[in-house]
């Protein structure tokens, strides 16, 4: 990202940046990500490398359009005459808005910033900032809407806000009361707004009816659209998001609804009765969601607020409506949001709507929604809302050609970027094992689970979904074997990625000797004697099974299964995977490469005693039991006494054989 060399304040309005006696470093600041909330994962990136200026000139500044010369002829534009001093004090007394015309200025200058330079350093102690913040405020108490209309009033009053107390916080947003809105809107004043959202949440009841009639243009404010998106997102309850978004109803909804006027329009709608009323309603809401689909100012698309209201709406027209009706309303809908699609599907509400049209739409519907989300297929699968729209396709798609070729070829091929991510990882594992609690959470599987089975009972899903998932496994199995044999070696030392390793080893087909020899390849490594004890355990330069998950990984793939805490034993999977594991891993300790008979010892010594259990087991079931009994029977008593995990496990294994 360019970084512009720029002497500016940063524009986040926040006073963190400016503690005193530090400068921010450029480029920590720009690196770090807005963790608060996610942003649209179709969200433009700037070009690295690029000119911050539009048009490209020579080192002399001279248009090279024009060869670097200006035609004689060309007439230069005639020079503005310097203004007198009185014509600029005329000028400066026109313009009401300059701080340094507000009679708040000299309280600004000559008390108020003083106290702030000592409020705001990051040095000070809790009681000591108290008592700045506190002086500051009672310097400012009764004038902060005068103070307020400056930039440098506004971080006054921030710094009041965040490290004041109830008193402090309360105060500042009572006096500014009659111009929350304008506050909203303003360039500067709206980070103070944020701010009060945040910290004062007596003012969030308060502030909900009087930006609510004005939501739509506030919802397109290039300004006000930030604290309005912090509001829904961040700090709302609950209730305050379903009062938020009734801002959308129409009037007729606010006027004649039943209730405390807290209820969702499902609700609204239930009480309004079977009549015209229903469909005049969502007629109007319709309009509403409609047209900011079809706004050319596309800022609106990706606030949760908006997304929410189309939630509603699509639910309320399956709900209410005839069927006949209600698909005309759904693909009226698509039409218009069909290219916005992927600027909505980063949200929980969101997404929900994007799966709701792929269940209920029809093969050309899916195939026209897919060709618009492949363009962001790798945001998708890094972001937890957004890859449940995949995991609903993988599940109601009959055309598992289409998704094979496409989707799934697609993620294969992102693997190496996916498996370090978790997030990312869930996207390559739906397409082994869609059910596995292990990586996914109950409530999201009961969601997926009901989308498709919603798709059966509605007749848009035909295919038997064992077949179907047959045939996902069928297309994603090569290329994730190929990325084990690539990349498995490295894949094993990392936590999170040698889980995406079992998963792929245990539930892929096909051929899995490569793969098997990949991972094997790292265990040729001479193992350290003395074993490394777990503070001495490095995860860049120890031995590979000196990493306790790694050694895990191994000990799994042996099982050829996992462990099943309930039935107290292994859940096998895969047979001649172990048998090849179990082989491949005695093969490889007991090389020469690695040093043989001894290295053998002195990895039963170490950490990896349970590992060794699990290959022992495996070996003898397959009677190759001599050659571990000739190897270790004469160091059971070296095993034990070492005393690492699993080391009397292993002891009474060898003393079985």
């Amino acid at each position: 990202m360019v970084q512009l060399k720029s002497k500016k304040r940063p524009a986040d309005g926040g006073d963190d940046h400016f503690k005193k006696g530090k400068r921010p470093q450029r480029e920590a600041v720009a690196a770090e990500p807005d963790k608060r909330r996610k942003q649209p994962i179709t969200k433009p990136q700037p070009v690295s490398g690029g000119s911050d200026d539009g048009d490209e000139m020579d080192m002399n500044g001279q248009d090279e359009e024009n060869g670097g010369y200006q035609e004689e002829e060309q007439q230069q534009p005639a020079k503005r005459p310097r203004m007198t001093k009185a014509e600029r004090a005329a000028l400066h007394a026109a313009q009401p808005h300059r701080t340094a015309l507000l009679p708040s200025a000299p309280l600004l200058q000559n008390t108020l910033l003083p106290l702030w330079e000592t409020a705001r350093r990051a040095d000070l102690g809790k009681e000591e900032r108290l008592k700045a913040v506190r002086e500051l405020w009672d310097a400012v108490k009764g004038r902060v809407g005068e103070v307020s209309r400056g930039h440098k009033g506004g971080r006054v009053l921030q710094t009041i806000v965040k490290y004041g107390g109830k008193e402090e916080r309360l105060g500042v947003a009572m006096e500014l009361e009659p111009q929350w809105r304008a506050m909203m809107e303003s360039k500067y004043s709206k980070f103070l707004m944020s701010k009060l959202i945040h910290y004062v949440p007596q003012l969030r009841p308060l502030l909900i009816p009087a930006i609510t009639p004005h939501l739509r243009s506030l919802l397109f404010h290039a300004e006000a659209v930030g604290p309005l998106s912090d509001f829904f997102d961040l700090y709302a309850s609950a209730k305050e998001r379903r009062l938020l978004v009734r801002g959308f109803y129409p009037k007729e909804v606010k006027i004649f609804a039943e209730g405390k006027g807290e209820e969702g329009l499902q609700e609204v709608l239930e009480g309004m009765g079977d009549g015209a009323g229903r469909s005049r309603v969502l007629s109007q809401v319709e309009k509403t969601v409609v047209d900011v689909f079809n706004a050319t100012q596309k800022t609106a698309l990706a606030q949760g607020i908006f997304h929410r209201l189309v939630n509603e709406y699509l639910a309320c027209v399956n709900r209410f409506l005839t069927a006949e009706e209600a698909d005309t309303k759904m693909h009226e809908l698509l039409t218009a949001a069909l290219e916005s699609l992927p600027d909505i599907v980063h949200t929980k509400d969101g997404s929900a709507v994007v799966r709701e049209l792929i269940v209920r739409g029809s093969a050309k519907d899916r195939k026209q929604i897919l060709q618009q989300l492949r363009k962001h297929i790798e945001a998708m699968c890094k972001d937890s809302d957004a890859q449940m729209v995949l995991f609903t396709a993988f599940d109601c798609v009959d055309d598992t050609k289409l998704m094979g070729k496409a989707f799934v070829a697609d993620i294969v091929a992102l693997a190496p970027s996916l498996v370090g991510d978790i997030n990312g990882r869930r996207a390559l594992l739906y397409l082994l094992t869609p059910t596995s609690r292990k990586h996914y959470i109950p409530s999201a599987l009961t969601s997926l689970a009901a989308s498709a089975q919603q798709a059966r009972d509605i007749g848009t899903s035909k295919k038997d979904p064992a077949t179907r998932r047959k045939e996902l496994v069928g297309y994603a199995s090569p290329g994730l074997l190929e990325a084990v044999t690539e990349h498995g070696a490295e894949w094993v030392r990392d936590p999170g990625a040698g889980l995406a390793v079992q998963e792929i080893m245990l539930y892929s087909e096909g051929d899995k000797s490569s793969a098997v020899n990949a991972l094997i390849e790292p265990l040729k490594t001479p193992y350290p004697h003395p074993a490394p004890t777990d503070e001495e355990t490095n995860a860049e330069s120890s031995h590979t099974l000196d990493l306790p998950h790694a050694s895990r990984t191994y000990k799994t793939l042996v099982s050829g299964g996992h462990y099943n805490s309930k039935t107290q034993s292994v859940d096998a999977v895969d047979a001649e995977l172990s048998r090849q594991m179990a082989d491949g891993v005695w093969e490889a300790i007991a090389s020469e490469i690695a040093g043989g008979e001894d290295n053998v010892k002195n990895v039963a010594k170490g950490n990896a005693a349970l590992l060794l259990v699990e290959v022992i087991s495996v070996l003898h079931k397959n009677g190759k039991g001599g050659q571990v009994r000739s190897t270790l029977k004469g160091s059971v008593k070296d095993i034990r006494k070492g005393g690492r995990k699993g080391s009397e496990l292993l002891a009474s294994s060898l003393e079985s054989l």
